[in-house]
């Protein structure tokens, strides 16, 4: 039987709190993390981008994070519509003139077909 050697255990990992304080330390890091020429720092940025990823492509986060990025700092919602498309209007039902002409005729042979079947089953019973 291999023995494998034993590797002491970090006392700080074993506390409840130090993850929550790297948590800390980290968030305080990038709300700092800011130039002047900009309006928000890093951790309300990385929140925002985070957000849209989540709701918008959660099965495709990784590979949309930088154009997401992107789009967020530049701060364009016309453009993040445009080249994410995050909505969609399909018109379902909305009504359409040349549809309407196009079936006009065929809706009217149809009706003259029940005509005929309703006085044909009427006439059976």
């Amino acid at each position: 039987m291999v023995e494998a050697e034993k590797v002491p255990l970090n006392k700080d990992s074993l506390v409840p709190g130090a993850l929550l304080r790297e948590q800390d330390a980290l968030r305080e890091l990038l709300i700092n993390a800011k130039r002047g020429d900009q309006l928000k720092n890093l951790y309300d940025h990385i929140i925002e981008v985070m957000d849209f990823l989540v709701v918008n492509y959660p099965h495709d986060a990784l590979s949309r994070f930088e154009e997401v990025s992107y789009l967020i700092k530049e701060g364009d919602e016309s453009k993040i519509r445009q080249f994410l498309k995050t909505q969609e209007n399909k018109r379902y039902a909305a009504h359409s003139e040349s549809t309407a002409k196009a079936t006009q005729q065929f809706i009217q042979s149809s009706n003259a077909m029940i005509l005929v079947s309703r006085s044909e089953v009427h006439f059976l019973f």
